[in-house]
């Protein structure tokens, strides 16, 4: 299984981590056809990706779909939608 963390490009920082069970930054020995998106619960204002890291893995093993994981800005300092605005 692999892991890399991003940080997504602009003005406001945020990480994406990949989790996969292949290299997706080499060539790949695969086309990757499909994707798993886990934006975390919270609410806009609490917990972060790295709470979910259990789940993803184990979500990535089962299915063998590589998971991108965005750990967004959080409410208060950063009102909503900037949250939801981090993931598109």
């Amino acid at each position: 299984m692999t892991f890399k963390d991003f940080m997504k490009k602009g003005p406001n920082k945020v990480s994406i981590r990949v989790i996969s069970q292949f290299n997706l930054f080499s060539k790949p020995d695969k086309e990757v056809d499909e994707i798993i998106i886990h934006i975390h619960g919270g609410g806009w204002a609490a917990t972060s990706a790295d709470l979910y890291d259990c789940n993803t893995r184990v979500w990535v093993k089962d299915t063998n779909v590589p998971v991108f994981s965005f750990d967004y800005r959080l409410a208060p300092e950063n009102p909503y939608p900037s949250g939801l605005d981090d993931c598109w």
